[in-house]
């Protein structure tokens, strides 16, 4: 959604008296005065505001605009005016300086609206603020970079707008005013077609940093400074299985079976064909409707636990929906999934497993809404979580008949989130399995 106004607009005139305040033209273009701009900040937006400079300066680069011209409206506006320069380049330009402005006057993050006709949708799911709130989050973990990711094919992929998803729910409405009554309300946002290992390398290195800026989390750990502290901990530990699991070429993780003996999708075959289907699907992206911490409670904080065997409370009578409980082998869980595809009245239609991409996206957005991790191990009322929407048909580093299915959780003794691989015939208590409804 891009602005109307022409970038220079967002710029008045410069100034050398030191008792106006700091202009935009200052704040981008003068070091000093983004130094002091930068500080006012609270500390969560700062990597915003660096991103936005970046990316302005980018812009100017590339069009051969001198930053000195930053400094002065008329002579940007005469830059600007270049034919070389494509509408939408100078419509993203815009936006750049727009967002710059707003961060910089108002001290947050400019909020994206809807159209009044998507106006429902937006009171049903809160979605603006959640949408904004997963942006942010993507941003400042360093997954998303101007909008987009790179995929395993080397393509950039925009992030869904938030347009797109109010449309997405809209055309759907009929078959998701179910699954809302049932407390699917949680936006997720899964940066599907990134490599596993770079989003890997991003979550390690985000629980570091979440950690250095909150000492009291993982209370047992060290503080985690800038020393040997920080190389000590591994605060994500992934098995040898993952390593190069969706590459392109030789791909060992497959996606969304039917049943764990039949073949699934590789990662590039689901990127390929999202590529074909723009209108219905987020390429490069799979968006999710999760129950929150408190499935009645659309604005609670995280997400809904998978309880321990009869743990499961009364959520069945408010939800109409038995909740998911542990202890079933993962082809029992999917069991359930392929039950609901041929009955209209089953609880758990319209539903589907997680990946391990939705699990690290899904276990960002727990800790950094509730301070607390997602799926804790070993406790005496929830369980780890078998990631149903994903397999592995055969691995290289186990022996006999294996076929995989990988699990995450967050160990409370070690204090570190591990994801592994189970059998996927494999009973066992304290595993469950947490589903999501994909828009």
């Amino acid at each position: 959604m891009f602005p109307s106004s022409h970038p220079s607009e967002f710029f008045r005139p410069h100034t050398n008296e030191e008792s106006l305040p700091v202009s935009l033209s200052e704040a981008v273009f003068d070091a000093s005065a983004f130094d002091r701009t930068r500080e006012s900040l609270p500390k969560k937006y700062r990597t915003h505001l660096d991103e936005l400079r970046k990316n302005i300066f980018a812009f100017c680069d590339e069009f051969e605009i001198p930053r000195e011209a930053l400094g002065k409206k008329e002579l940007l506006g005469t830059y600007l005016a270049s034919p070389k320069i494509p509408p939408e380049r100078l419509a993203e330009a815009a936006l750049f300086f727009e967002r710059f402005n707003h961060l910089v006057t108002h001290k947050e993050l400019l909020k994206e609206t809807l159209p009044k006709h998507l106006q429902e949708i937006e009171r049903l799911y809160h979605l603006s603020e959640q949408y904004n709130a997963q942006v942010s989050l993507l941003e400042q973990a360093g997954i998303l970079k101007k909008g987009t990711i790179t995929g395993i094919d080397g393509n950039r992929y925009p992030i869904p707008t938030l347009e797109h998803i109010a449309r997405r729910l809209l055309e759907r409405e009929y078959e998701l005013s179910v699954k809302r009554d049932q407390g699917f309300t949680k936006l997720l946002l899964v940066p599907f077609g990134m490599s596993l290992d770079t989003l890997a390398r991003i979550f390690r290195t985000f629980l570091k940093c979440y950690k250095k800026d909150h000492p009291e989390f993982g209370r047992r750990l060290p503080t985690v400074r800038d020393g040997t502290d920080s190389q000590r901990w591994n605060p994500f530990d992934i098995g040898l299985d993952f390593e190069t699991c969706d590459n392109f070429i030789s791909p060992k993780i497959l996606y969304y079976p039917q049943s764990f003996d039949s073949i699934g999708d590789s990662k590039m075959e689901i990127l390929q064909r999202q590529a074909t289907h723009l209108d219905a699907s987020f390429p490069g992206w799979t968006v999710h409707l999760f129950q929150p911490g408190d499935p009645g409670n659309p604005k609670s904080p995280g997400f809904a636990p998978i309880y321990q065997k009869g743990k499961g409370g009364d959520q069945e009578r408010k939800l109409f929906r038995p909740p998911v409980e542990g202890g079933q082998s993962s082809r029992q869980y999917l069991r359930l999934l392929q039950e609901a595809l041929h009955d209209p009245s089953f609880p758990y239609r319209e539903e589907t497993g997680m990946t391990p991409e939705d699990w690290i996206i899904a276990f960002m957005t727990q800790l950094w809404e509730t301070g607390e991790p997602l799926d804790l191990w070993p406790t005496t009322e929830s369980t780890s979580s078998c990631l149903i929407g994903s397999f592995f048909p055969h691995s290289a580093h186990r022996a006999g008949n294996f076929t995989g299915v990988p699990y995450a959780l967050w160990d409370t003794g070690t204090q570190e989130s591990h994801m592994g691989l189970t059998n996927a015939s494999h009973e066992i208590e304290d595993f469950g399995a947490r589903f999501s409804v994909l828009i």
